[in-house]
């Protein structure tokens, strides 16, 4: 049995669920896949499921049938990120092509508004996804901060990228308000979205997936019928996880797969009719569309927004007129080149030149590529060259008499102006402190006797002007005398405080 067909699918209106858990939404989607494809519970033999990060179970397709109460031959759980439904699509294929399943159920639902708050969700998704725990989680990065990385990268090297986006945006709710299932119906335009605020620039609230309960379901089976629809090709292909291991922030591997898928269904991209491109950010459409080669790169956006057409009718002639958007400050070609120096090395006392080796050279051009955006398509060229620099020798100055080198005329400076604070130091201890100090104490010499050769007379007048003489107030200078010879101890250390002040 060579063909498998999708016999069913079961869907639910996404937002908030009314169902009390994240199993009620497995099974509720299951019962709705299983009828749409004329199928009851005990025909299924093979359970898949991807780990909702709001259910406990390590493998949950077990549980899953545990509480559908079946018991099929096989139940696994599957991770593969975005592509996980289509891997489990190819897995019921090969279930099926080798005989080890004839109907496979294949449920994908999660509830992080009804069973988990929005920020844990988004906290626990970055954790166990594209956030690497060692070089990247540090830093506090989001999922949204992480493909906000992709479209700088994206304008930096395209020129401006928001018409892009909100035509992305626009695109998307347009065919969301045709869904009577979609979370958010109503319309927008491209200044609802520059409108929107910003989650992590350039992307805003209208870039992002909304944070919805809700999933699908299908059933897979061997057997052909009359709407079952065949499964013609699948291909998966793998680039990196984590942006800090990217080769490109701005093309992954989405073309490699479609290659696969087109080669299994015998088919070119010349006969899809139809691309259902993952669009988790408005980002992620324009890098997987060109990824695709459904679009020229730099220039992807829902095709519906990439031609305007007008239609004018005369008598005579029917006329299209076609008006084509070129990107703003678009780079029509780049050219680049590096001068490298040879390499230096002392072999025996000398220094020897050599050339960069061929794969050295290589390495240099490979990375100037990617720092200047290198498209061959635009016919870029970069040349990365290596040639010995001139380096003309240093002339060696004749070396100066001692008394004109720079250390001695310091050494003369500091110690002529220590020898002129060592002379004033001197002088204020010499011709200052000094006569100060002796001449506070030395004593005063005794007052001469008075001898009177008069009679009483005179001896009352003298004794009259000897009383006057005690009367009148002591001289300053005799009362600092006075206390000198009275407080010897203090006056030294007078006198030491001033000597230590200078």
């Amino acid at each position: 049995m060579d063909e498998t067909y999708i016999a069913g699918v079961g869907e639910l209106p996404q937002g908030r669920s009314s169902l009390p858990d994240t199993m009620a939404l497995h099974a509720e989607l299951a019962r709705r896949a299983l009828d749409d494809a004329g199928m009851e519970l005990p025909q299924v033999d093979a359970v898949l499921t991807v780990p909702p990060r709001t259910d406990p179970y390590l493998i949950h397709a077990a549980a899953l049938a545990e509480h559908l109460g079946i018991e099929p031959a096989v139940a696994w759980t599957l991770e593969a990120g975005g592509a996980a439904p289509m891997a489990m699509v190819e897995t019921a294929r090969g279930l099926i092509r080798g005989g080890g399943a004839a109907n496979v159920l294949i449920v994908a639902a999660d509830m992080p508004l009804g069973a988990a708050s929005r920020d844990a969700y988004v906290k626990t998704l970055a954790e166990a996804g594209p956030v690497h725990p060692e070089w990247e989680v540090p830093y506090g990065p989001t999922v949204p901060a992480m493909f906000a990385l992709v479209a700088r990268a994206y304008a930096q090297r395209w020129g401006d990228i928001d018409e892009q986006l909100a035509a992305v945006a626009v695109h998307d709710r347009t065919a969301a308000a045709a869904h009577p299932n979609a979370h958010h119906r109503e319309a927008i335009d491209a200044a609802a979205h520059r409108a929107s605020r910003v989650i992590a620039d350039p992307l805003r609230l209208l870039d992002c997936a909304p944070v919805s309960d809700g999933g699908g379901a299908l059933v897979v089976t061997g057997a052909p019928g009359a709407r079952r629809v065949p499964v013609r090709g699948a291909g998966f292909a793998t680039s990196h996880m984590h942006l800090s291991a990217a080769a490109s922030l701005t093309a992954f591997s989405a073309g490699k797969a479609l290659d696969t898928a087109l080669r299994q269904a015998g088919a070119d991209r010349r006969d899809i009719d139809l691309a259902l491109v993952y669009d988790c950010f408005t980002i992620a459409m324009l890098v997987n569309l060109e990824d695709l080669g459904l679009a020229e790169r730099g220039r992807a956006r829902p095709p519906a927004q990439n031609v305007k057409r007008a239609d004018t009718t005369n008598y005579e002639l029917d006329k299209t007129v076609r008006y084509v958007r070129e990107p703003v400050g678009r780079v029509k070609r780049l050219s680049a080149a590096v001068v490298v120096n040879h390499r230096t090395s002392v072999v025996k006392g000398q220094t020897v030149s050599t050339p960069l080796s061929d794969a050295e050279l290589a390495q240099i051009k490979a990375l100037v590529n990617e720092a200047v955006g290198f498209d061959a398509q635009r016919r870029d060229s970069v040349s990365v060259i290596s040639i010995p620099f001139n380096e003309s020798a240093a002339e060696t100055a004749a070396e100066p008499a001692f008394w004109q080198q720079p250390e001695f005329i310091n050494l003369t400076r500091d110690i002529g102006v220590a020898l002129i604070l060592a002379l004033a130091v001197l002088y204020l201890i010499i011709g200052v402190i000094r006569p100060a100090i002796k001449q506070l104490t030395t004593p005063p010499p005794p007052p001469e006797p008075v001898f009177s050769t008069a009679g009483p007379a005179m001896m009352v007048d003298a004794e009259a002007e000897a009383d006057a003489a005690e009367a009148q107030p002591e001289e300053p200078l005799e009362k600092v005398r006075r206390f000198a010879r009275e407080n010897p101890q203090v006056v030294a250390t007078v006198i030491r405080q001033w000597v230590n002040d200078v």
